[in-house]
């Protein structure tokens, strides 16, 4: 009994450095996630009340109009693919093609915050309870010193 204690206190020692530093990365990434969201939230914000007006307004005789109207030079993905869309219109098979690779390229923008959503809460876990594993053990043997030390 002693040997499996001792192997997985080895196990759980070895593994709270890695676990803390990919806690850590991950935390810088978020901040960099944050700073991001930001930034699309002001360039939407900008750019939402021109296009929602020329979206209701639109019609088969003033799509012209709308491709004019749209911001030169916005990085938005919305506006990248509407011009996109706007000059490819009369091919049916060439939108719909645009209209798929908005899709994945808007799942390829939410991918990482995916990852960390389900990688943090992971990670969270693992570095409370591995550091646990042997306070308990202190705890156990009525040493309060060790407890609290780990």
């Amino acid at each position: 009994m002693n040997t499996i204690s001792d192997i997985m206190f080895w196990i759980s020692t070895g593994l709270l450095v890695p676990v803390v530093v990919l806690l850590i990365a991950l935390f810088f990434r978020a901040l960099l996630l944050v700073g991001s969201f930001f930034g699309q939230y002001a360039a939407i914000r900008k750019t939402d009340k021109l296009i929602r007006e020329q979206m209701e307004g639109l019609t088969a005789d003033n799509v012209e109009r709308l491709a004019e109207q749209l911001p030169a030079k916005s990085n938005s993905l919305v506006v990248v693919y509407m011009r996109r869309i706007l000059e490819a219109k009369d091919s049916s098979a060439q939108v719909q093609r645009l209209l798929a690779n908005f899709e994945i390229a808007a799942d390829k923008d939410l991918a990482t915050s995916k990852t960390l959503t389900k990688l943090g809460p992971i990670l969270g876990l693992m570095g409370t309870l591995i550091p646990m594993g042997p306070a308990l053990v202190g705890l156990s043997t009525g040493d309060i010193a060790s407890m609290a030390y780990n």
